[in-house]
């Protein structure tokens, strides 16, 4: 009698498919490897998750025989496979588009070109040379606390979960480092979890100089070829310590005994953009649990989950409160740009100032806006018509070296009109600045200064990442004007100036976690100066002086923060004490897409047994993109089983239309 086998293929379906083995490829059947099998009239490519009978019930049923078994060994471990079938059942994903997410694309049974030397040269060679030593700093007397609890816990074995909510320049990076030391001398590996790919250049200098040959790379950043030949040493057990965004937490190292979330806060963890929907933090903790590993989530601006997480023991708070070298934290003057007379709105008489004095003594400056492009929309001042896109519920947002106008959500672009498309008038006006018109200000106030702006823009090419930040730390600049992508942990000594040109673009979303994402963002971005033997300043221009999450990021206050936000999540339900489930609908019919989030909304509540709060149905703030409305329902509730039940129980009773898509999030970041 053939072998059964359970199959299943990286497709929204949530269904396994069984197939019968024929007799020649029974040796070669494993759980965990791709095998090539018929799907209707195709043949492709799917996964074997488990060895099976033939299903019961179905006496007529003739199963279809798999043609061929891809891999001699298995892609995915079995606590890989444990990770991938933890992530489909809680983020309610498919286990085929799951487990897709963890195999590179690319990854086929032939053996690679030999690409060593560029590869090599790509990963391990970088102008980012703030540090340059390869032994181990000696730690402070804080370090050396924190240290102490880590190696007990790497010693002991087991999982361990640990928050390190270190000050900005604590030297938190250095408590990684030293800890992988002692993982690799136990004979384990690292993964190293860092928020954007262009950190990853500076984050690799550190570690390749302290662990030459032993590093890996994985993130969206590199060529198809070399992200199947990392992969492929990883899996090999060629190196120790992998360093990526957040897909690398599904690399395949087989004994990991470290796992690092830097900058944990970080909303770009979570993938929010293609199915499945996971927080790459949490992710983190699981794989660190089935890997009876330690994991260190590290932060100067600790997510309020993980921080409350510290409170009802489910981990372990280490703390950093100085700088290194004992250097202090920068002073921050306030700016209240309502009482800016004869300004340009854009950058304040303080600000002008000081800008004017870094560059007398040569020094570098960093000015923040999150808000790219030149003006935020056109608007017609006869009719007051305002060019939005065709496609989206925004404006189109002006730029100026291309005269164009764009839709920062659907791409869409047009040439920017001299006169009104409505009434022809020719009464144009420019509202609101990105970060090309702060670019032009500054070539206003000092047309000698030597300007380079990292934003979306500028980093679309493959390095430029990499050319601009080098560029600036080797002094060919002295200017660095950027969105959020400047915040992220680096380290230039020679900044001592931080300019925050707007503190109020984050807090008018609409989205409870407004406050907190203000607070993160002001407080990293402030620590980027100061780090030197010249001290820095901070200047924040803001709107809103009074705002809490700006006066304590002023004074950078944590604690006093922490417990205002909290209160107020309490006080609504919102997270640490309540999860979320999103449940978006979208389609390019808008009386459909309402219809059913009515009637997924009604299916919801007549379950609703558990008593937790269902939202809506409402429209997204963003309620149309790319030509399809949006329409959302929001479930709060304390655990998490429930409301994946609840959801699916509703579902079920319902037959969504093939023309609708429907997104379920689970633990949603962003609500727009």
């Amino acid at each position: 009698m053939m072998k059964c086998i359970e199959v299943v293929f990286n497709l929204p379906i949530d269904n396994s498919f069984h197939y019968l083995v024929p007799s020649c490829l029974e040796a070669s059947i494993e759980v965990g490897k791709r095998v090539k099998a018929p799907f209707g009239p195709k043949e492709l490519i799917g996964f074997i998750a488990g060895l099976s009978t033939k299903p019961s019930g179905r006496p007529g049923l003739r199963l279809k025989e798999i043609i061929e078994v891809v891999d001699k060994t298995p892609l995915l471990s079995d606590r890989l496979m444990r990770l991938a079938r933890w992530m489909s059942e809680y983020y309610l994903c498919p286990l085929g588009e799951t487990i897709g997410a963890f195999i590179p694309p690319g990854i086929n049974t032939s053996k690679p070109k030999n690409t060593t030397s560029k590869i090599k040269t790509d990963l391990s060679t970088s102008a980012l040379t703030n540090v340059n030593s390869s032994k181990p700093l000696l730690p402070t007397s804080h370090q050396k606390e924190v240290l102490e609890r880590v190696r007990e816990a790497i010693g002991r074995g087991g999982y361990t979960s640990f928050l390190l909510y270190g000050i900005t320049g604590s030297g938190k990076t250095e408590v990684y480092l030293q800890a992988i030391e002692e993982v690799i001398r136990g004979g384990k590996g690292a993964i190293v979890l860092i928020p954007e790919i262009s950190l990853t250049k500076q984050t690799l200098e550190r570690f390749s100089d302290r662990f030459p040959g032993k590093v890996a790379v994985l993130h969206s950043g590199l060529t198809l070829s070399q992200r199947s030949r990392e992969w492929r040493r990883i899996r090999e057990g060629r190196v120790h310590i992998v360093i990526g965004a957040r897909s690398a937490i599904f690399a395949p190292m087989e004994k990991v005994g470290l796992i690092v979330v830097d900058e944990e806060h970080e909303t770009s963890f979570k993938q929010d953009e293609t199915s499945p929907r996971y927080q790459g933090r949490d992710v983190a903790v699981m794989r660190a649990k089935i890997e009876d590993a330690v994991i260190i989530l590290g932060s100067a601006t600790p997510s309020l989950e993980s921080y409350y997480n510290t409170r009802n023991g489910k981990s372990s708070l280490l703390y950093l409160p100085e700088r290194m070298e004992g250097r202090s934290l920068p002073p921050v003057e306030m700016v209240d740009m309502r009482k800016e007379t004869g300004a340009s709105g854009i950058l304040s008489r303080a600000l002008r100032n000081g800008i004017e004095t870094v560059l007398k003594r040569k020094e570098q400056a960093i000015l923040f806006l999150n808000r790219r492009g030149y003006s935020n929309f056109l608007l017609c001042r006869g009719c007051g018509l305002i060019m939005d896109c065709p496609h989206c519920s925004v404006s189109l947002t002006y730029h100026l070296k291309e005269k164009t106008l764009r839709c920062h959500y659907c791409n869409y672009t047009q040439s920017a009109p001299s006169c009104c498309p409505k009434c022809s008038g020719t009464k144009i006006s420019r509202f609101g600045f990105g970060t090309q018109r702060v670019e032009e200000e500054i070539g206003r106030f000092f047309p000698h200064a030597r300007v380079i702006r990292m934003d979306r823009d500028t980093t679309r090419k493959r390095g430029s990442h990499e050319a601009i930040l080098s560029k600036f730390e080797v002094g060919e600049a002295d200017i660095l004007l950027g969105t959020q992508m400047v915040a992220k942990g680096f380290d230039f000594s020679r900044v001592t100036l931080v300019g925050i040109i707007s503190a109020d673009v984050a807090l008018n979303l609409p989205d409870f976690r407004a406050g907190e994402r203000t607070f993160n963002l002001l407080t990293q971005v402030a620590g980027r100066t100061g780090r030197g033997s010249k001290g820095g300043v901070v200047i924040i221009q803001t709107y809103n002086p009074d705002h809490y999450s700006i006066l304590m990021a002023k004074d950078h206050d944590y604690e006093s923060f922490y417990q205002q936000e909290v209160a107020f999540r309490r006080e609504l339900g919102y997270p640490p004490f309540n999860h979320l489930l999103n449940l978006k609908l979208e389609g390019r019919n808008e009386e459909t897409v309402m219809k059913v989030a009515d009637d997924l909304c009604c299916s919801l509540r007549i379950r609703n047994e558990f008593g937790y709060q269902i939202l809506g149905p409402a429209p997204c703030t963003l309620s149309k993109i790319r030509g399809r409305y949006r329409w959302q329902i929001l479930v709060k509730g304390k655990k998490p089983s429930s409301l994946r039940t609840l959801v699916q129980e509703a579902l079920l009773s319902l037959s969504i239309p093939s023309q609708l898509r429907l997104i379920v999030d689970m633990d949603p970041v962003m609500m727009l």
